[in-house]
């Protein structure tokens, strides 16, 4: 787990971002891809927040990656889904190259309150990466409550 405190003690102060942080980790935010470009409506405040995601992360949707049934997808029904435009995701190999993923790097994985981020961070978990993978517990919601005017990507 990673709390907000650590996010943030990498970030300038008044800062609208992750981006000093997002230098140091990958910052992946699972959330369906719609509420992170701000199509679909992501349940924050529209009195407090400007945007749909902070800057620095990469959205990595976990819906993408399962089945109607819940079930984690094939490596090929991932890279043939038309849907899914990270064609050069492999789960085998972890190139995550269309999110920037650095498999060197340490993650932190985020969604709307932590659920999501622990199930990639447990599928993360299964390719024996070298980095720590971290799930901020809380993620957007705690993020919306304590420091708003991070979520400002649009």
């Amino acid at each position: 787990m990673v709390k907000f405190e650590e996010i943030v003690q990498h970030e300038p102060e008044n800062s609208t971002d992750l981006k000093e942080l997002a230098k140091k980790f990958n910052i992946l935010d699972v959330r369906n891809r719609g509420v992170y470009e701000g199509k679909e409506d992501a349940g924050f405040d529209s009195t407090k927040i400007t945007g749909s995601y902070i800057p620095g992360t990469k959205n990595i949707p976990i819906a993408e990656l399962v089945d109607p049934n819940g079930n984690l997808k094939s490596n090929e029904e991932i890279e043939k889904s038309s849907s899914f435009p990270y064609s050069s995701l492999s789960i085998n190999d972890l190139e995550l190259k269309e999110a920037n993923f650095d498999p060197k790097k340490p993650c932190i994985t985020m969604c709307s309150m932590g659920t999501g981020a622990a199930l990639l961070a447990f599928i993360l978990g299964q390719f024996n990466l070298k980095a720590p993978i971290r799930v901020y517990n809380g993620s957007m919601k705690e993020m919306e409550a304590r420091d708003p005017k991070k979520i400002s990507g649009r």
